[in-house]
């Protein structure tokens, strides 16, 4: 028994069937659709010798950055461990478990390593580039998500049915290494192969969210909704990423509507993976000043029962914190610095999620509960100081640009004119259409005493871009 996977690798344990399935399993996984576990265990029930199904449902598990779902990981690796014995696995899938191996044992790094060696023998071995180009997200990996799939890119071709999973995951990587126009264009041909790719649309997001295009952004997402918000697992970050535009463009009402429909109800799944999109949504508004309190409470208090005593991913400690100060329990955030403070204390157990929360979290955590109490120029020193390595933590430029309007804020309230004008300055240099950052820049100058005509030239700015965005949004 053999069977050959749509772009020609052959797998001795493999059905025609359990293939069948299987590839219909990369491809919902890729997209983030809501059957793909179901479409993975009929893959498994057809054909249990076969490892690639069992390796994609154990990389789901491993996407969810908590310890109770690496534990799934590794039972369902220890479930398939009879068949790794023999000996019988490609090479291809010998990878795999490699990888999940060291991923379930922390070496996530290690892990990405793994299957970036695969990519160069088997460029055209999708699960793997899928995957990598996850884990270097994961890692903070931010050239590797580019350079991967380029490594690999030129050994497929247009009509090869998983091409379009490609060009998304390219585009991700382009957009992350700021080639916010080729994004946009790749992103755009890989929803031209498959509309409903959510990361190919998420995207796209992050090239309007980087060049403050908010009104694009708005328009994008909103006539897409039925591409990406349907039975779509990414559904949440995606509205997410709806919100960021509407908070940038100044509707606070509208972003806090998307927060209750999209990204934080009742039947939303308490978990980090998508708490996280609530907490950074939050927190945005709390260092802006709104009153976010009773949407932050209750997300404080799930954070509770999903945070592990024993730090797993910081970048996970780290909303928590936000969603504790922003609902007014610093004592709980207290609690997130503590637990990763005695993490450190206990010596190097070799994860990366140990490194980084030395180097990253632990920081960034104290800088939280700094600003939350009111210890703003202790805030923003040491986020300054932190900003040219933050990315070791994971996330994308939008998710860490949490940290810049956090500084940016410390920096207003606590009075360093001189600070803010040049992080605003920053802003509006690198994002010139984002009304959001005129108005932090016109905040920025007046602090510094500038002149009154240049501060009425930045609030006009503000405004002007405020009322095109809502324009381009609706047209």
């Amino acid at each position: 028994m053999a069977a050959t996977d749509p772009q020609g690798i052959v797998f001795p344990t493999a059905s025609d069937r359990g293939m069948a399935l299987y590839a219909q399993g990369v491809q919902q996984m890729s997209f983030f659709q809501a059957p793909v576990l179901e479409t993975l265990d009929a893959a498994i029930a057809e054909n249990p010798e076969f490892g690639m199904p069992h390796f994609a449902k154990a990389y789901m598990m491993l996407y969810m950055t908590s310890p109770e779902y690496t534990d799934m990981a590794a039972q369902i690796m220890a479930g398939l461990r009879g068949v790794i014995d023999t000996g019988r696995l490609s090479a291809v899938e010998q990878a795999h478990a490699a990888a999940i191996d060291a991923w379930v044992g922390g070496d996530l790094r290690g892990a990405a390593a793994i299957l970036d060696r695969l990519g160069l023998d088997q460029p055209r071995e999708i699960l793997g580039l899928r995957v990598g180009h996850e884990m270097d997200f994961f890692a903070g990996n931010s050239r590797n998500l580019r350079d991967r799939v380029a490594r690999q890119i030129t050994a497929w071709s247009e009509d090869d049915p998983h091409y379009g999973i490609v060009l998304g995951a390219l585009a991700f990587g382009l957009e992350e290494n700021g080639q916010y126009q080729a994004a946009e264009e790749t992103g755009m041909r890989a929803l031209a192969h498959h509309p409903k790719d959510a990361w190919a649309v998420h995207a796209v997001a992050h090239s309007f969210e980087m060049r403050g295009m908010t009104g694009e952004g708005i328009a994008f997402m909103t006539t897409r909704t039925g591409d990406w918000a349907e039975a779509n697992l990414f559904a949440g970050h995606n509205w997410w990423h709806t919100a960021l535009f509407q908070l940038d463009s100044g509707d606070i009402d509208a972003a806090l509507k998307t927060y209750d429909q999209g990204i934080f109800f009742a039947e939303q799944m308490r978990v980090a993976v998508t708490m996280l999109d609530a907490s950074a949504l939050l927190w945005r508004l709390h260092v802006d000043g709104h009153d976010v309190s009773s949407r932050a409470e209750p997300l404080s208090g799930d954070w509770k029962t999903v945070l592990p005593e024993v730090p797993h991913y910081p970048f996970n400690d780290m909303h928590a914190a936000m969603a504790h100060v922003a609902g007014g329990d610093m004592a709980g955030a207290e609690h997130v610095v503590a637990r990763m403070e005695h993490y450190m204390a206990a010596g190097d157990d070799g994860t990366n999620a140990w490194s980084m929360t030395r180097r990253v979290g632990l920081p960034v955590a104290r800088a939280i509960v700094d600003f939350g109490a009111g210890r703003y120029a202790e805030c923003a020193e040491t986020l300054y100081a932190l900003r040219g390595h933050a990315a070791e933590f994971g996330g994308s430029h939008a998710q860490r640009d949490a940290l810049d309007r956090t500084l940016l804020a410390a920096a207003l309230r606590g009075g360093s004119g001189s600070m803010a004008r040049a992080l605003a300055s920053e802003r509006i240099t690198n994002a010139p259409r984002n009304p959001f950052n005129w108005a932090r820049f016109a905040d920025a100058l007046t602090l510094a005493q500038a002149p009154a005509p240049r501060i009425t030239e930045a609030r006009n700015r503000a405004d002007s871009l405020q009322r095109e965005a809502m324009q381009t949004a609706m047209a």
